[in-house]
């Protein structure tokens, strides 16, 4: 189950299998901006960000004891997002087999998302996210993307951390890792983390995914 635009929904349905991505402009979580010149504002502000939905094909709710919130405590996230508020889960997208949590920080949000997927489709899953912040107009924003594979985290894990680049087709500041075991998939994201240094924020969400991971 592919999904685009984490920040990760008004009017949103399943999608079809694979790379089809539907994407709609609303007040929720997650990635990229509604246009062009938009900067999509952080999960859980207002009128920012679209939101992805599930496969069809793959999407299945969750029980209600998949508490996306219990996959990181509050500590290890205020080690990185010092004064980050408790994480509360958001509900929106139940119904699509998506479950969020979302920790509300001094310049911003980081989010953590779940769902069900096939085994072994990391790459696949956050190459479909990447649609949801690259310009559709301009051929070469998807090479411009760069997926970062990670070891240690879950049975496979891949970043992004790219800030906004109108001149390489990238429309907002994104720093999201997707990590898997079995058939559970968790996305971390922040905006915040992308606008820091690179090699940074790459060590806060492997250590936040390699976490959350192990808690799956």
């Amino acid at each position: 189950m592919s999904r685009a635009g984490l920040p990760f929904l008004a009017g949103a349905g399943p999608r079809r299998p694979a790379t089809a991505i539907a994407f709609v402009c609303a007040g929720t979580l997650l990635l990229a901006a509604c246009s062009r010149g938009g900067d999509a504002g952080p999960v859980g502000a207002t009128g920012a960000a679209p939101v992805a939905t599930p496969s069809a094909a793959t999407a299945a709710v969750r029980p209600a004891g998949d508490d996306p919130c219990r996959l990181l405590t509050d500590a290890e996230v205020r080690r990185s997002f010092p004064g980050a508020r408790a994480g509360q889960p958001e509900t929106s997208r139940e119904k699509y087999g998506i479950r969020a949590c979302v920790w509300q920080t001094e310049r911003g949000s980081f989010a953590l998302q779940r769902w069900t997927a096939k085994a072994g489709t990391v790459d696949n899953e956050i190459r479909g996210l990447s649609l949801g912040f690259v310009d559709p107009l301009n051929p070469a924003a998807r090479q411009a993307v760069r997926f970062e594979p990670l070891s240690g985290i879950g049975e496979q894990a891949m970043a992004v951390v790219e800030t906004r680049d109108d001149a390489r087709g990238i429309l907002t500041d994104v720093a999201m890792l997707v990590t898997q075991r079995g058939d559970q998939l968790i996305e971390l994201h922040s905006q915040d983390l992308a606008r820091g240094d690179r090699a940074a924020a790459l060590q806060t969400l492997s250590a936040l995914a390699r976490s959350a991971a192990s808690r799956l």
